[in-house]
């Protein structure tokens, strides 16, 4: 009889996305049973797609005690109908509510994957109360899995929980990236799909995936590539392609600068789409200037398509990139060094060659899928055999 096992994570498109083939796998081994909040598009897509059964617990994001209460209480209601052997939770809200049921309930595994602190760029009493949310999940929960090794030393630097409770697993990621679907040989042409989106073909294309926010680097990467069309248009037409959309959760952006991004003849803003491979495809350079990460996946998917990626050095961006290796790395909120690399990358063609030559190489042989899909399987079951 297969093990049971319940994850959790706190909004749907994070299980669908970030998550995505992970509870299929695992399920040929194991009863998987996931919970996050329900959605018209993202919630069904789960169920659909990964085969497991599903439960709607609506989670907020960010401190509501009433309705943060009501979530437990469905959690603890579905634990003891269920009574799972493990409990697996992702994201900071869903792993202080899960890690608590799970041990109220006295699920025997109790293992909480970290993949970014918000609190990080936080400060006061919010700050507080995100440490103190954090605190109390590693210390509910029986194993912490941070998703870089830089992440685990930022717990361990805020005495979050002991070394003894946590484990990165192989290189760091959460799912590793899918090289066979994240492969730059199974699209059309470049400039047939920058035709699609009214980009020349002689565009020299810099590409942000994510959030479009203040904490991914957004205001630095607008002063950057303004600064760099200003002193290179002579010789070259950038531009800087968006996809994603605006979030305000962490720091708004100005009306300003919303207003740059959506007019500016420099920039393209395309939305949000499932499918980014067609964007990876259109580039030359991936840009995340981001000041907090976990382990950052779309700088996996930027180099398995094989393009090279300037990043903050920050942790997880600066454990998949090695600078001047397979991209380069500038100072967090930072636009000059920012600016800077984006002209090197811009202005040396050799070097960019370079970059490009090792992108996908490194991702295949440390990042793939597959590989973390073993790993957390064995996990699972090397746990069951201590209980």
């Amino acid at each position: 009889m297969k093990k049971k096992v319940i994850r959790i994570a706190t909004v749907p498109i994070y299980m669908n996305i970030v998550l995505r083939g992970q509870l299929k796998y695992l399920s040929s081994k194991f009863h998987i049973i996931a919970i996050t909040s329900p959605d018209s598009k993202h919630f069904h897509e789960i169920g659909q797609r990964e085969g497991v059964k599903m439960y709607p617990v609506a989670i907020q994001r960010t401190i509501h005690i009433w309705k943060d209460l009501v979530a437990l209480a469905k959690l603890i209601k579905i634990i003891i109908q269920e009574k799972p052997d493990i409990i697996h939770s992702h994201t900071p809200k869903a792993g202080l509510l899960g890690m608590t049921a799970g041990f109220l309930c006295a699920v025997p595994v109790r293992m909480h994957t970290v993949t970014g602190m918000p609190l990080l760029e936080t400060s006061g009493i919010t700050k507080l109360l995100l440490l103190l949310a954090e605190r109390i999940t590693y210390l509910l929960a029986t194993h912490v899995y941070p998703n870089s090794y830089g992440m685990k030393e930022i717990i361990l630097s805020y005495h979050l929980a002991p070394d003894s409770k946590l484990k990165v697993l192989l290189k760091g990621s959460t799912n590793g990236v899918d090289t066979s679907f994240f492969d730059p040989e199974l699209l059309e042409d470049k400039n047939s799909i920058r035709a699609q989106y009214g980009i020349s073909k002689d565009s020299f294309v810099f590409l942000f995936v994510g959030r479009i926010a203040r904490e991914k680097g957004i205001v630095e990467l607008a002063e950057a590539i303004q600064k760099l069309d200003a002193t290179c248009k002579d010789h070259f037409d950038v531009k800087l392609v968006l996809v994603g959309k605006f979030e305000n959760s962490y720091g708004s952006l100005s009306s300003e600068l919303e207003e740059f991004l959506e007019t500016s003849p420099l920039v393209k803003m395309l939305g949000r789409f499932d499918d980014v491979r067609p964007f990876y495809k259109l580039a030359d350079v991936f840009v995340l200037p981001s000041y907090r990460e976990g382990f950052p996946n779309a700088v996996l998917e930027a180099s398995s398509m094989q393009i090279p990626s300037i990043v903050s050095d920050i942790n997880g961006c600066n454990e998949i990139i090695q600078d001047g290796t397979n991209g380069l790395i500038v100072t967090k909120k930072d636009s000059e060094t920012l600016y800077a690399a984006m002209h090197k990358v811009l202005c040396n063609p050799n070097l960019r060659m370079e970059l490009t030559g090792n992108t996908r190489k490194m991702v295949v042989s440390g990042y793939d899928r597959k590989m973390m899909l073993e790993t957390i399987g064995k996990e699972y079951e090397n746990l069951l055999n201590t209980y």
